[in-house]
């Protein structure tokens, strides 16, 4: 932990990086599993520096990071004693948004959905408290070849009405997902009809494509009982009164535009497992949309945790002797993407490196996250388990260079552009941030940032001339080269970069059909080269989650997707 003059200095930084930025945007008006061939375990789950002195010091090597300023849970955990089941108290939760749906299968999971959904609902794989995969429902598995997956269920796992989970629950979750088409790994991974039953409790899921990272996408997908929701009414009945679930939490209670209440599943199968959670009476998760009235309702006591906060919200509470600040870094992290097709403006790779000689990461982490974040080149977050390090391991702002590459590409007095930018405040800062740098050297940046719904609309049109973001939508590894895989749609690649090269292609074919995590390894090292050299994405930082808590709670754990997992919160012990 940095001592108290030291984040004070940060936190002063931070502010004046702020009203800096303020200042220049309103002058110029102007976002791992083990997967060999057979596996029978679980898988593993400023001083801007823009001058025209050209190259300088971003000051990175004295950025404190995450783990030194925020306090850190739930990264080394020991299987807590069965005793904690008795505990009689119940955890506060305030979150940004009311849920919509409360069944997987039903419909499109917004994130208030899941943080309830987790609680309530089991799934074949989940991240445990070290953010690491393992099996939950699925006892065991192993690959058949690269499209076909043979799981074995744990025996005697009991739902909420009483009736035992088989491999036809999972069949018919599979095929009610697939045929709604709101549930997103469902229609996107999963083929049911290349999936069937071998036994009372095996059975082989088909993939709609191969895919290395699938178990990411197993641990969200929730699963129900076909008995339970069937007694419901069906699953629009069961989405609003989800008593079909196999999870730590059994659905109590919701009261519209108020608050979801959640009781212990005193017959929760998993009781005995290291990754045990459910260690609370009762979860109310209740709703306030404005994230300093949800700050606020922590420091009154009126609920013990607040989630969905910004470094903003939570800076004044850096070394509170009351409250805790909780940040941790996810796989999801901050970076522009180009759109490199024939004809588009960033088509030419010195104007792509023009701009990323403007960038200094290590700002925009200052204002994005108080400077606790680590730099990535790509647009791929440092904890994945395929990042491919120190790329650029002395990036810094280079105005000389940055100059070279726009009279390289006929632009030598700057050229001007738009940038598509997710809706998002801090973001934004960022965006005005680098408008200011790069009209130094005479590059005219545009920023549109469109309701959310307009915003994907434009990327996946691919409308967009290059798009900034906070995203996790590079979190599989299949799934982040598709952005530079010019084969892909624009949509399908969650916005894309339109890249037409075929050595990528090649690559990107080996990363989608192996199961061998060498090879797979291998292949994305050379992409993210490849990406590097030409600079068809540029990564940011990472993206960090916060939340405050009181301090008698804790075990908050993020997984890999960058979502805030509850189950193993409970009551500090004494």
């Amino acid at each position: 932990m940095k001592t108290t003059l030291k984040k004070v200095f940060c936190l002063l930084l931070a502010l004046l990086m702020v009203l800096s930025v303020a200042s220049c945007g309103s002058k110029d008006n102007g976002t791992t599993s083990d997967k060999g061939t057979t596996n029978d375990t679980a898988p593993s789950g400023g001083d801007t520096g823009a001058s025209d002195s050209g190259k300088t010091d971003s000051g990175e090597s004295d950025k404190p990071a995450a783990d030194q300023v925020f306090a850190q849970t739930g990264e080394t955990w020991e299987k807590m004693d069965s005793s904690i089941w008795t505990y009689d108290t119940t955890l506060n939760v305030a979150m940004n948004a009311e849920p919509v749906c409360l069944v997987y299968e039903y419909n499109v999971m917004t994130k208030p959905d899941f943080n309830i959904v987790r609680l309530i609902h089991s799934a074949l794989f989940e991240y445990d408290q070290n953010s690491e995969i393992v099996p939950m429902l699925a006892e065991s598995y192993e690959w058949v070849d690269n499209l076909h997956i043979r799981i074995k269920l744990r025996e005697g796992v009991m739902s909420y009405g009483g009736n035992e989970l088989t491999a036809d629950d999972v069949l018919w979750n599979l095929q009610v997902g697939e045929e709604n088409g709101g549930a997103a790994n469902f229609a996107t991974y999963f083929s049911a009809a290349e999936s069937s039953v071998e036994d009372k409790y095996t059975i082989v899921i088909g993939l709609s494509k191969s895919n290395p990272d699938i178990f990411r996408a197993f641990t969200e997908t929730y699963l129900v009982s076909k008995a339970d929701v069937e007694a419901l009414g069906g699953l629009q009945a069961a989405s609003l009164n989800p008593q079909c679930n196999y999870g730590r939490y059994n659905f109590k209670e919701w009261v519209p535009g108020q608050y979801v209440l959640l009781e212990r599943n005193e017959n929760y199968w998993g009781k005995d497992l290291e990754s045990a959670g459910g260690y609370y009476q009762y979860i109310k998760l209740s709703w306030i949309s404005d994230s300093a009235s949800r700050v606020m309702a922590v420091q009154s006591g009126n609920v013990d945790m607040a989630l969905g906060l910004g470094y903003s919200d939570c800076a004044g509470f850096v070394g509170s002797t009351e409250l805790t600040v909780v940040g941790k870094e996810s796989s999801r992290c901050v970076g522009l993407a180009f759109n490199c097709a024939d004809g588009m403006l960033f088509s030419d790779v010195n104007l792509r490196s023009a701009i990323y000689e403007l960038i200094d990461p290590v700002v925009c982490a200052q204002i994005m996250y108080g400077g606790y974040s680590e730099t990535t080149e790509i647009f791929c977050a440092t904890t994945a388990s395929w990042y491919v390090p120190d790329l650029d391991p002395d990036r810094a702002v280079d105005v000389d260079k940055a100059k070279e590459y726009l009279a390289a590409a006929g632009c030598p007095d700057g050229f001007s552009f738009t940038l598509t930018l997710e809706p998002d405040d801090a973001l934004k800062q960022v965006a005005e941030y680098l408008q200011a740098q790069f009209l130094e050297v005479g590059i005219n940046m545009e920023i549109n940032s469109p309701e959310l719904s307009d915003y994907f609309n434009i990327i996946y049109a691919g409308e967009s001339q290059v798009f900034m973001t906070q995203s996790g939508r590079f979190i599989d590894v299949g799934q982040a080269v598709q952005a530079w895989d010019g084969r892909i749609s624009y949509a399908s690649a969650g916005g894309g970069c339109g890249v037409q090269d075929q050595e990528i292609m090649d690559l990107c074919d080996i990363i989608y059909s192996s199961i061998d995590d060498a090879e797979i390894k291998d292949a994305y090292t050379r992409i993210a080269q490849k990406v590097f050299d030409e600079h068809y994405t540029i990564g940011i930082c990472n993206g960090v989650n916060y939340i405050l808590t009181a301090n008698d709670i804790t075990g908050f754990v993020i997984g890999q997707n960058g979502n805030d997992h509850l189950q193993f919160m409970h009551p500090v012990e004494a």
